[in-house]
């Protein structure tokens, strides 16, 4: 309820988008910022007979290196990925899958489908996107999937979004194969249907 407003302030889309990229960015938060570099840029005339016009860029705040505080272990933000994998592929984000490279993200709906969000992240971008109506109108059906439709949208169009990487699995965790049919350590000789965790 805290991200989709259902206690007094909620979360503000940048905030969750700040949540989401500290996944993404295997654990390390950064303070989200509205801009890169802003800079000044002046035009003179060269002296002389020439008069050729000369720009000149004054750096004025730079955040392209920004502040990192690690606040998740990196094995937790990679189950925590491959688990939003899947919400992409098989779950209720589907309608903001796009296979050009590795993405994640998890939907999220009011009780009443008055407001609908998607945040996710590929290796490169963050994104996170709300759709709703200021007065608290239910969305129609149609409506329902508009963040995921925008996410996609914006994020399969991104350049580096359309080269695949996947997101790398850190050291430190270990996977064993599981009986589907009792949810314990497979047996070879006994479970044949089981998947891999």
């Amino acid at each position: 309820t805290l991200a989709l407003g259902g206690i007094t302030f909620g979360v503000r889309n940048i905030e969750l988008n700040a949540a989401f990229s500290t996944i993404a960015n295997g654990g390390k938060y950064i303070v989200p910022r509205l801009y890169s570099r802003v800079t000044r840029v002046t035009e003179s005339k060269e002296p002389g007979d020439t008069g050729k016009e000369v720009q000149t860029e004054q750096l004025l705040l730079d955040n392209t290196d920004p502040e990192k505080e690690r606040v998740l272990q990196k094995t937790t933000c990679w189950l925590l990925t491959n688990a939003m994998k899947d919400v992409l592929t098989k779950g209720t984000g589907m309608p903001a899958n796009f296979t050009s490279t590795a993405i994640a993200g998890k939907t999220g709906t009011t009780e009443e489908s008055n407001d609908v969000w998607f945040a996710g992240f590929s290796t490169n971008y963050t994104a996170t996107v709300w759709a709703g109506y200021d007065n608290n109108t239910k969305l129609s059906k149609d409506e329902e999937t508009l963040a995921m439709t925008i996410w996609r949208q914006i994020m399969s169009n991104i350049p580096a979004n359309q080269k695949f990487t996947d997101f790398e699995q850190p050291s430190g965790l270990t996977t064993a194969y599981i009986c589907r049919d009792t949810g314990l350590l497979a047996v070879d000789k006994y479970c044949k249907n089981t998947y891999n965790e």
